[in-house]
């Protein structure tokens, strides 16, 4: 079980995120563990340190990054000595089945003439106070001969066991078919939850011989942990990270903030869910043409003011704050074409329009303002 949630953990919170949502050649090595830095770079960050790109950036160190993608497939089901059954071809004799990771997938048992289909929810996918219900179906293998399906039925009953994570406030599990529970019916966290299909429940070819369906939850009293990180030099030794279930949290923010130990996040009550609303910003001309909406950048140690019309300006004297609140970008600027040509005020902007761009707010992945054109944000009322 322990190794288990430690391969969860490193699945959802290294390997998952490595790849940029379905941006083709998008991927990144390592994450930057600072406060107020992102995937999306830092400025003067090395290789490495920052999304790839399809056509300039593939390193070597991408190709060990991709082949743990490989690694989501194998670690689901084992028998119970710890062999996987991708590579086993023995009988299992009255070894019961473990499935270990909440990953949808599906199992061709052959020694044992049956289909698992695992219809996993994965953890992040529900609600705090929510179930997060997962499936899991057994069917008779219709692709193996009948003679090895009767040898297959003679070898039964089979056990079957499901692990209950550690993160769980509680589970509960329903039988149907034939299917039968060989414990209680609400198994503790950290724990397997068993389950046994008989030997008298044959079933025709592809048919259903029976459904476990698995729920858990968080309740609202421990839905977040804090956990210490695993450094003893003193600049680290007081640090410690938000847990949801399995799930480090990140704080979306443009700069260095820090929470006490003992915070809490709150959860929207769930009869204020009903009462949110989105509202959208939508920025009109300014009064003052020569200074249009827009956002900022950094690159170099510099930082560059991009307005809507998709030109940018160079921002000549930022401060310290300026710089840190300015987007880090880490392609060729020349996606936004300088404004006035590069020549005279408009693009070169010094003085009192140099700290008046700094107080625009920092461009979101894209170059855009956050909150600028049909940006939209979600709203409380408050009556709760």
């Amino acid at each position: 079980l322990r190794h288990a949630s430690y391969w969860e953990r490193a699945l959802f919170n290294g390997v998952l995120g490595t790849q940029r949502g379905y941006i083709p050649g998008a991927m990144t090595y390592m994450y930057p563990l600072g406060g107020g830095v992102s995937k999306a770079g830092i400025p003067n960050a090395p290789q490495g340190h920052h999304w790839s790109n399809a056509e300039g950036t593939f390193w070597c160190c991408q190709g060990s990054g991709i082949e743990a993608w490989a690694r989501i497939g194998d670690s689901v089901f084992f028998e119970a000595n710890g062999t996987a059954l991708r590579t086993t071809t023995r009988s299992a004799g009255s070894k019961p089945l473990l499935i270990l990771q909440f990953i949808p997938s599906q199992l061709r048992w052959r020694h044992r003439g049956l289909v698992v289909r695992w219809e996993a929810a994965s953890p992040g996918t529900a609600r705090v106070g929510e179930p997060l219900t997962s499936v899991l179906r057994l069917f008779t293998d219709a692709e193996s001969s009948r003679t090895a399906r009767l040898d297959a039925q003679r070898r039964r009953p089979v056990e079957i066991w499901v692990r209950v994570p550690a993160w769980v406030s509680s589970a509960t599990a329903h039988v149907s078919g034939g299917l039968e529970l060989v414990e209680h019916a609400t198994p503790q966290a950290n724990s397997f939850v068993r389950v046994r299909l008989t030997a008298d429940e044959t079933g025709s070819e592809a048919s259903e011989l029976g459904a476990l369906r698995l729920s858990l939850r968080l309740d609202d009293s421990r839905f977040l942990t804090w956990e210490a990180l695993k450094d003893d030099r003193p600049r680290f030794r007081p640090l410690s990270s938000p847990l949801f279930g399995p799930l480090v949290l990140a704080g979306l923010s443009y700069g260095e903030r820090l929470l006490p130990l003992d915070a809490q996040l709150v959860v929207v009550p769930s009869t204020a869910r009903e009462e949110l609303r989105s509202i959208s910003l939508v920025s009109g001309a300014t009064a003052d043409s020569a200074a249009p909406s827009g956002c900022l950048v950094t690159r170099w140690e510099h930082v560059w003011a991009v307005w809507v019309d998709g030109t940018r300006s160079f921002v000549a004297s930022p401060s310290q704050e300026c710089k840190q609140r300015a987007t880090p970008v880490n392609e060729d600027l020349s996606r936004w074409s300088k404004r006035g040509a590069g020549i005279g005020d408009e693009y070169h902007l010094s003085g009192a329009r140099s700290r008046d761009a700094c107080e625009l707010n920092a461009c979101d992945e894209d170059g855009r303002d956050p909150l600028s054109s049909l940006g939209r944000v979600l709203m409380h009322n408050g009556t709760d």
